[in-house]
């Protein structure tokens, strides 16, 4: 008997090693599958981090361009205000006192209003002809 019973221990012992492989491979492949569900929400987190960046970017791109163009307009209005109070006869000296500011500034803005200077071609002079020396051939020597 005890052949027998050896042989069913083997049997059992195999058998409870099998099912015990069982659950470790079906606990593997469900780790697996939750790692692979994580790993793709955390890879879609990703993408969606970088849309959100190149929506702030965006965003930050308009409101600059709403800022600068804010600031052009404050500035020519800036500047033909201080044009008006110039041609009723305050010096650019006076202006730049009044308004805070430095003469150079002031001038700056008011070149904002200025019409634009048109180009007046260069009158080139012909340079003025002046005696040439000729100079005496050299004496040969002999």
């Amino acid at each position: 008997m005890s052949g027998q019973q050896s042989t069913g221990d083997r049997v059992t012992a195999r058998q409870t090693a099998r099912a015990r492989m069982a659950e470790v491979a079906a606990a593997n492949r469900k780790r697996e599958e939750e790692n692979t569900g994580d790993l793709t929400a955390f890879l879609k987190s990703s993408t969606a981090v970088e849309r959100a960046a190149t929506r702030r970017d965006a965003a930050i791109a308009a409101a600059n361009d709403t800022y600068t163009a804010a600031g052009a307009a404050a500035e020519r209005e800036q500047a033909d205000a201080l044009a008006r109070i110039k041609n009723r006869g305050t010096s650019e000296t006076d202006l730049a006192e009044l308004a805070g500011l430095d003469v150079v500034e002031v001038r700056r803005l008011l070149r904002l209003v200025a019409p634009p200077k048109k180009a007046t071609p260069k009158v080139v002079k012909p340079p003025a002809t002046a005696p040439v020396a000729v100079a005496e051939p050299a004496a040969v020597l002999e």
